[in-house]
C-alpha cells in the first residue's frame, strides 16, 4: 500500500507539472525576474567632442541647449521610475536625422531597442512640429524689410528683394493607396517641399504638404508667403522665384530667351542672387541626410507644415 501511495503521489505530481508548462491562452504574461537588469544608456553627454558632430551633427554645447529647451514637453508622462531621459531621446532623434539609418541602428548609439527608438523620434518630432511657428517667421517690421533689401542687394545687384525660395525633393516612402500622386518628374515617391530664406541663408517659412507630382506654381499660390506680399502693405518689395511659377506683380522671375546684354546681365544677377535659397537646401541637406536622397526614402506620416 505504501508503494501504491508513493506512485499515485508521483503521478500526481508529474501531472500538475505538465498543465503548468501547457499554456493556457495568449492572454498570459512573461514572468520576468524579480530584480530587473537594464543596459547602462548613452547620450550626448558621453561622446566627445569630435564624436558629437559625427554623429549628431550638433556640437555637444547645443545639444545640451536642445535637451533644455524641450526639457518640459519631453518629461514622462507617467510615475514610472525607468523612462528613458531626455538626453537619450534627443540624441537617438538627432542621430536618426543625420544618418537617416535603420531604428534599429540608431538605436545602437543611445543602447536602446528598435521600439524605443521609434519611439523617442517621434516624440521628438511632435514637440519639435509644436515649435514650427517660434523658429519659422516671416517678419515684416520697416527694419527687417530694410536690412533684407540692402543685403540682397549687396550679393549681386539685384534691387528690392525680401527673400529667395525654391522647390526641393523629399524622397518618401509612400502610402500603396495613393503612391501614384507622389512620383514627381524624376521618378521616385517624395514631398515637395518650398523653403524661403532671406539673405543670412535662414529659413523663414516651409511649404511642405504637397505630394512630389504638385508643380511648383501651385505650391506658391498655396503658400503663405502669397499672402504677405499680394496685401501690399505688409511687404514693399518682391520675392525671386524660378521661371517655372506663375507670373505675379511680386515676383521677379528671369527673362526668357534675353536679346540683349541688359537683359543677361539681369538674369546674371538674377541667379546669384536666388543662389542663396539653392545654397541653403544644400547645406540642411548635407547636415541631415534624412532629408536627402542618400539616405533613403522617409516613412510617409503626412504632416501640414
Amino acid at each position: 500500500m505504501y508503494i501504491k501511495d508513493q506512485e499515485n503521489s508521483k503521478e500526481k505530481r508529474c501531472g500538475e507539472q505538465q498543465r503548468v508548462k501547457q499554456p493556457k491562452g495568449l492572454g498570459l504574461r512573461r514572468h520576468y525576474p524579480y530584480e530587473r537588469v537594464y543596459r547602462q544608456r548613452l547620450s550626448s553627454l558621453d561622446l566627445s567632442e569630435e564624436q558629437c558632430p559625427c554623429r549628431l551633427r550638433l556640437s555637444r554645447h547645443m545639444v545640451t541647449d536642445i535637451c533644455s529647451l524641450l526639457e518640459e514637453e519631453l518629461l514622462p508622462a507617467g510615475p514610472g521610475g525607468h523612462a528613458l531621459p531626455i538626453a537619450i531621446k534627443i540624441t537617438t532623434a538627432l542621430n536618426f536625422f543625420a544618418s537617416a539609418s535603420f531604428q534599429c541602428t540608431t538605436g545602437d548609439i543611445s543602447r536602446v531597442c528598435q521600439w524605443s527608438a521609434h519611439k523617442c523620434i517621434w516624440q521628438v518630432i511632435d514637440v519639435l512640429f509644436a515649435r514650427v511657428s517660434i523658429y519659422l517667421n516671416f517678419p515684416c517690421n520697416d527694419n527687417s524689410q530694410n536690412e533684407r533689401a540692402v543685403s540682397f542687394t549687396s550679393l549681386a545687384g539685384f534691387p528690392q528683394v525680401q527673400d529667395a525660395n525654391d522647390c526641393t525633393h523629399v524622397a518618401i516612402r509612400g502610402p500603396p493607396h495613393e503612391s501614384k500622386v507622389f512620383i514627381n518628374f524624376k521618378g521616385f515617391l517624395s514631398i515637395d517641399a518650398q523653403p524661403v530664406c532671406n539673405h543670412k541663408k535662414r529659413f523663414m517659412q516651409v511649404c511642405a504638404r504637397f505630394p512630389g507630382s504638385y508643380y511648383d506654381a501651385f505650391i506658391e499660390r498655396q503658400s503663405n508667403i502669397s499672402d504677405l506680399f499680394q496685401t501690399g502693405d505688409r511687404l514693399r518689395a518682391g520675392s525671386l522665384e524660378t521661371r517655372d511659377t506663375s507670373l505675379q506683380t511680386w515676383l521677379m522671375t528671369p527673362v526668357r530667351n534675353p536679346t540683349n546684354e541688359t537683359q543677361e546681365c539681369d538674369n546674371q544677377s538674377h541667379m546669384t542672387t536666388r543662389c542663396v535659397t539653392e545654397q541653403a537646401i544644400g547645406m540642411l541637406k548635407m547636415c541631415f541626410r534624412c532629408l536627402a536622397m542618400s539616405g533613403g526614402p522617409l516613412e510617409s506620416r503626412q504632416r501640414l507644415c
